[in-house]
Formats: C-alpha cells, sequence, structure tokens
C-alpha cells in the first residue's frame, strides 16, 4: 500500500493482541468495557478514552506509537459499535463469587500497601450489581 497502512494495522492487531493478556479483569472476566456496556455508555466511555490516548500522545517519553495505539484500539470499537450493529457487545455472565469486604486505605497511609486490593473489590461489587440487575 502506498502509505503502509498495511503495516500501521499490523502493528494495531499486535497491540490487540497483547491486551487480551493482559488487561485489567476480574476473576470471571469482567472488563471496564463490559461495564460501559451494562451502563449503556460504551460508544461514549470508547470515544472519551480515545481522546484521552490523542491528547496525551507526545507527552510521555516513549509512549507516543502505544498512545496512538490505543487510540486506534479504542476508535475500533466505536466503529464496530456504531456500523455494526449485529455485533454490538454484550457482557458475559460473570461468576460472582462472594468477596470480603476490602479495608478503605487513607491515600497518607498507604506507604508499602497493596492499593490494588479495594479496587479488585470495588470491581467485584459492581460485577454483582450488575448481575443483580439484570444488566449482563
Amino acid at each position: 500500500m502506498k502509505y503502509k497502512e498495511d503495516l500501521v494495522v499490523k502493528d494495531l492487531m499486535k497491540h490487540i493482541e497483547q491486551t487480551y493478556k493482559t488487561h485489567y479483569t476480574t476473576e470471571s472476566g469482567l472488563q471496564a468495557l463490559d461495564m460501559w456496556t451494562a451502563l449503556g455508555s460504551f460508544g461514549t466511555s470508547c470515544r472519551d478514552a480515545a481522546i484521552k490516548y490523542l491528547f496525551r500522545f507526545g507527552k510521555k517519553n516513549g509512549s507516543q506509537k502505544e498512545d496512538l495505539l490505543k487510540a486506534m484500539h479504542f476508535i475500533m470499537y466505536m466503529y464496530q459499535y456504531e456500523f455494526l450493529k449485529d455485533s454490538k457487545p454484550t457482557v458475559a455472565k460473570p461468576e460472582v463469587k462472594p468477596t470480603p469486604k476490602a479495608k478503605a486505605v487513607k491515600p497518607e497511609a498507604s506507604n508499602g500497601l497493596n492499593l490494588s486490593e479495594p479496587f479488585k473489590h470495588n470491581m467485584q461489587e459492581m460485577a454483582n450489581e450488575a448481575q443483580r440487575l439484570g444488566l449482563e
């Protein structure tokens, strides 16, 4: 291709494949995209994420390529949402396991503590609520 679009698409596909190995998910496989779908904000949330990465482009050393790939990935989600109507995202039924309440951590007291535990708990709470409301 004249402008090497095929190479861009190849890089984008490589990026997308890697994200499925590293995305933030609950133990049941629920991702933020699933919650955006359940909440009815998939299209606008993807648009906003793409804008964020475009704004960030060139402002962090070494992440310019990744910022553009992330923006393009979210634009692909938008394209799928807007133009591939038969393949609108659906929320997979998560296997919801009860989790113990996470302790609140004050930011100033967070030295050496794992702050990801409260986040994981909040994601599980959102998954439980989505299931309770029938948004799965």
